[in-house]
């Protein structure tokens, strides 16, 4: 397979020149997610909260402030299909369960995708409920 190195390089320049406008929301994204995770850690730290206790409140907050053996709600599922894994597998239902109620794997895993699944101001909103 022959790469034509000029071409790339070309592309290269341009994308520096001309940025995709969706990389700066991007990046503004992945800070925020960053800076959340930074904050829900050492909030968890100084007090005393263990990281299944804080999973559980993002589960509690991501299925509209309500338990899931209630149910899940559509705004759940919505967030939870930003999964990439997620919509994979999305034609087996219980996949939705097993990945919300799964408690075998390690619980900062967990937290990092449930962080990873919120929007921006989503997660400042939970970060603001949380830190009362």
């Amino acid at each position: 397979m022959f790469i034509n190195i000029k071409k790339i390089y070309i592309r290269i320049i341009l994308m520096n020149q001309y940025p995709n406008p969706n990389m700066a929301s991007l990046m503004d994204d992945i800070r925020n997610y960053k800076k959340s995770k930074d904050d829900l850690y050492e909030y968890c730290e100084n007090n005393g909260y263990t990281y299944e206790k804080m999973k559980s409140a993002i589960i509690y907050y991501m299925n509209d402030y309500s338990p899931c053996l209630y149910g899940i709600s559509k705004n759940n599922y919505k967030k939870i299909r930003r999964i990439a894994a997620y919509k994979i597998k999305e034609k087996k239902y219980i996949y939705l369960y097993s990945l919300i109620l799964n408690y075998d794997s390690n619980p900062k895993t967990e937290i990092n995708r449930y962080l990873g699944c919120l929007t921006a101001d989503e997660r400042n909103l939970f970060l603001r409920d949380i830190m009362k």
